[in-house]
């Protein structure tokens, strides 16, 4: 039996926490599109699997320890909205930062073919009242 939708995003966060960029390649798909536009800091929109997997990389050398803990998910169709606790520790500054912020992840095939960052929790849970 193929995977879900959350199982699929379960795995991403797995490999995010272990840092595994191998196991993260075999997660996106080839068009995969991380859309970071929303972040305060570093905002992009990296096309393509090796721009997400260079993002990915970039957001893992940004912290000397980084962890994400999924608080709840919410899956619709091919849509998985996950609210997380992300938390890191600066490499150059060694601050702590903390936050509770949503992604939403489109999945096909097994695949992750988009993720959308939302630094608010509720306006990630609104796009399911919206449809996307």
């Amino acid at each position: 039996m193929p995977a879900s939708p959350s199982d699929v995003v379960r795995k991403v966060y797995e490999a995010w926490q272990s840092r595994d960029l191998t196991a993260v390649g075999e997660l996106y798909g080839p068009d995969v599109v991380f859309d970071w536009s929303r972040r305060q800091l570093h905002a992009l929109v990296a096309e393509g699997r090796s721009a997400a997997l260079r993002a990915t990389s970039d957001l893992f050398d940004s912290f000397v320890e980084s962890g994400v803990e999924i608080e709840r998910l919410v899956e619709e169709a091919n849509r998985v909205i996950a609210l997380v606790h992300a938390r890191g520790r600066g490499r150059t500054s060694g601050a702590l930062v903390e936050a509770h912020v949503g992604h939403v992840w489109t999945v096909r095939d097994g695949l992750i073919q988009r993720m959308e960052y939302y630094g608010d929790q509720a306006e990630a849970l609104a796009t399911a009242d919206r449809g996307g």
